[in-house]
């Protein structure tokens, strides 16, 4: 297995992440409120997520899915644990704005989403660094015979 492997599993993380937050925006504003609650008068709850934010939602969308797009392009020993750490930020950020402001929606809740695809960056960075490695130590072992 080489690195380009790894390269192809980043672009189709990035495909993975476009289906996935295209779907949920389809979502009501149930998921990422306290409308369950009964509390929320403001805003129709029945709304959907993309309907409620409307464009300026595809411009917070589509970050993650640029950052899962960057270790393909910038393959680099490192790159893609940069990349994990800041979509499992985004998903701290939107688990924080959902929890502590949950009255009234806001954008940055829609990263609450990205644990899937934190998880399966986390498993792509993991096996990337596993192959620069095994691949190191066959190049010193065919060096050093």
């Amino acid at each position: 297995m080489k690195i380009a492997y790894t390269r192809v599993g980043w672009l189709i993380l990035s495909a993975l992440t476009v289906a996935w937050l295209a779907d949920i925006s389809t979502d009501s504003l149930m998921q990422i409120t306290d409308c369950e609650l009964g509390l929320s008068v403001a805003y129709n709850c029945d709304q959907t997520i993309g309907s409620y934010f409307g464009l300026p939602l595809i411009g917070v969308l589509a970050l993650p899915v640029l950052l899962c797009i960057a270790p393909a392009v910038y393959a680099r020993p490192g790159a893609a644990s940069i990349v994990v750490s800041a979509l499992a930020l985004l998903f701290i950020i939107g688990l924080i704005s959902t929890v502590a402001g949950s009255s009234k929606p806001d954008m940055p809740s829609v990263y609450i989403y990205l644990l899937p695809v934190v998880l399966i960056a986390f498993i792509l960075a993991a096996t990337n660094r596993w192959i620069r490695s095994r691949y190191s130590a066959v190049n010193k072992h065919a060096e050093g015979s």
